[in-house]
């Protein structure tokens, strides 16, 4: 079944790939967290980049509610044509919203959709432009039979080995269907446990349009390598001290920057 307000779009899916980079202002755990920098360059800014330069992807968007990161976004070649509202940029809007907002406006000013869209999150920075195109490719092989692409790496430690409390008080196992000392077994008798890390998941238009959802049950996975989030201080620092930014992107950066500066001279120019 079609959302009501999507009536009619189904049609407009073309063949082309979008990025959408979703940064949203007023983070609580660090104030204007997607601002941060790395190297010298933004979170928000690095995960733009990481869109326009990756020759899979044909447009980069970012959806913001906040007039500064719209400029930066556009500072390092984001094309952002809209501020999102205030009712998908609340600390309980979902994804889903987001990109709820982003599809119909895309349908009433694009008048076209694309065929998958990467999701970039700015707490995942440090990507390689080839290995977002690797997550592409796969989605346009398998999107015949698949709802979504999330992007994942192996847990370093299984949750079968962790517990819960039951509602006495006592441990009990992770799955609470299993003898206690089961835990105790050897890491490697436990089956993989997949973490997300939002590196460059993938999503359909129409998979959204019609279900409501946003990933849907059958998603494959794109395997990384091991990687860290920003959640919070920790991680920010722990990414600054690694200089994990990929060298193709801060050149890349600074090639942004030199054009962005140029086009605001040419503009402001006398004519």
């Amino acid at each position: 079944m079609v959302n009501p307000q999507f009536i009619g779009t189904e049609n407009m899916v073309t063949d082309e790939v979008w990025a959408l980079v979703p940064a949203r202002s007023g983070s609580k755990g660090i104030v204007d967290k997607n601002m941060q920098e790395i190297q010298g360059v933004s979170l928000l800014g690095l995960s733009v980049l990481a869109g326009t330069n990756s020759s899979s992807i044909d447009r980069c968007y970012v959806s913001t509610d906040s007039v500064t990161y719209a400029e930066e976004a556009r500072r390092y070649g984001a094309e952002v044509p809209f501020l999102r509202p205030g009712d998908a940029s609340t600390d309980s809007a979902t994804d889903l919203d987001v990109f709820r907002h982003f599809l119909n406006w895309a349908a009433e000013n694009v008048n076209c959709l694309p065929r998958a869209i990467v999701h970039l999150r700015p707490t995942t920075p440090c990507r390689e432009p080839s290995h977002v195109n690797e997550a592409v490719k796969l989605a346009i092989e398998t999107m015949a039979s698949v709802t979504s692409i999330r992007s994942v790496h192996v847990a370093p430690e299984s949750p079968f080995k962790w517990f819960l409390r039951d509602s006495d008080g006592y441990l009990t196992t992770f799955d609470r269907g299993r003898e206690l000392d089961e835990s105790n077994r050897s890491r490697a008798e436990f089956e993989d446990v997949y973490i997300p890390n939002g590196y460059a998941d993938v999503v359909f238009p129409l998979q959204i349009i019609t279900t409501e959802l946003l990933h849907g049950n059958a998603v494959r996975p794109f395997l990384t390598d091991p990687l860290i989030e920003v959640d919070g201080p920790f991680e920010l620092e722990l990414l600054r001290r690694a200089n994990s930014v990929p060298k193709s992107l801060l050149t890349a950066a600074a090639i942004a920057r030199e054009d962005y500066a140029s086009q605001l001279e040419r503009e402001s120019a006398p004519s």
